[in-house]
């Protein structure tokens, strides 16, 4: 600790000089729960059309997490139009393991609806009869357990029809070559957070 005195005799501030290690290192050990460790994101500016009742890849990421108690932040935004009904959801693929809707660490569903009908599916986002285009946020918080590379992907399916229903992704379902028409983009953001 340095003082000085002022030219009227009053003490100046102490000041404090710390060693290199006093404070410590912020890395992912030393960072409190709830840290943000990683962020990735995919980025898709092409257009796709999807005319299938089962659902279809649109974009994937993929993210290692550093410890089993690392939850991972989805975020997925996708532009869309489309004629009929439609569906989008986020899965989930451990290495070497096989493609699942989005569960917590309890193996309870976080990324779906419940079903309630018997010819009823389960998604995280439907729309009806959007013909110029929406906009689907999607936002989920899971728990993978593990320490594997894990992929996520946003899926998108024309459940109810597939001659006559379609998603048009990042574009408008009546699109064209003039000024009134726009393609777009659709992104999938993840973040390991600190469990």
């Amino acid at each position: 600790m340095v003082t000085s005195k002022s030219r009227d005799g009053e003490t100046i501030m102490a000041i404090t000089t710390l060693g290199a290690n006093a404070i410590g290192t912020l890395s992912g050990p030393n960072l409190p729960t709830g840290s943000v460790l990683q962020t990735l994101q995919a980025n898709k500016t092409d257009k796709q059309l999807i005319e299938s009742t089962s659902f279809v890849d649109i974009l994937s990421q993929a993210i290692t997490p550093s410890a089993t108690s690392s939850g991972i932040l989805i975020m997925a935004y996708v532009t869309s139009g489309g004629n009929g009904h439609w569906d989008f959801k986020v899965t989930r693929t451990v290495s070497g393991g096989s493609e699942a809707n989005i569960d917590n660490a309890s193996g309870t569903g976080v990324g779906i609806g419940d079903v309630d009908q018997t010819k009823q599916r389960s998604a995280s986002h439907h729309w009806y009869k959007q013909y110029d285009g929406t906009q689907s946020t999607i936002v989920l918080l899971d728990y993978p357990n593990t320490t594997s590379a894990t992929t996520y992907k946003i899926k998108g399916s024309s459940l109810h029809d597939s001659s006559s229903y379609d998603i048009t992704v990042n574009y408008q379902y009546n699109t064209g070559n003039a000024g009134w028409a726009a393609t777009t983009i659709t992104s999938l953001t993840v973040q390991e957070i600190k469990g």
